[in-house]
């Protein structure tokens, strides 16, 4: 292997696949907030530890606690306000008002609960499964 080859492989971050939670309710703990800038655009990500779960679905197991599940919001898309919904859920996390504080400090803990969710047909196409947070 080339010197070149070897420098892009060590200067390159591991592909990691986003961990998302399953239907369940939570206790997560924030790890960290960060924005990546990749070949989709910007994305703001947090990155959430689970620290308790409890099931709510019959037929689905939580997501097991001391993983770290991923938040990912699109920033590029402007018409998706994802920027808007980001600094939503950063803001929540520190209890700030719109007028107030802005700064969201890590290690602070959420509860959350996921749960299914179909949305809408759209353009013909059937209505996709997700799961919703509250």
């Amino acid at each position: 292997m080339s010197n070149a080859a070897l420098s892009r492989i060590v200067s390159a971050q591991a592909a990691l696949g986003a961990q998302y939670l399953k239907a369940g309710r939570y206790r997560l703990e924030v790890q960290s907030i960060r924005t990546k800038d990749g070949f989709k655009g910007l994305s703001a990500i947090a990155e959430l530890k689970v620290v308790s779960s409890e099931r709510t679905q019959l037929a689905t197991e939580p997501s097991r606690i001391g993983m770290v599940a991923s938040y990912v919001e699109k920033l590029s898309e402007a018409k998706k306000n994802g920027g808007g919904r980001f600094k939503a859920f950063v803001m929540a996390l520190a209890g700030a008002e719109e007028k107030g504080d802005k700064h969201a400090g890590a290690f602070l803990l959420i509860d959350c609960e996921v749960f299914p969710k179909t949305l809408p047909e759209n353009d013909g196409k059937p209505g996709k499964f997700v799961g919703g947070h509250r």
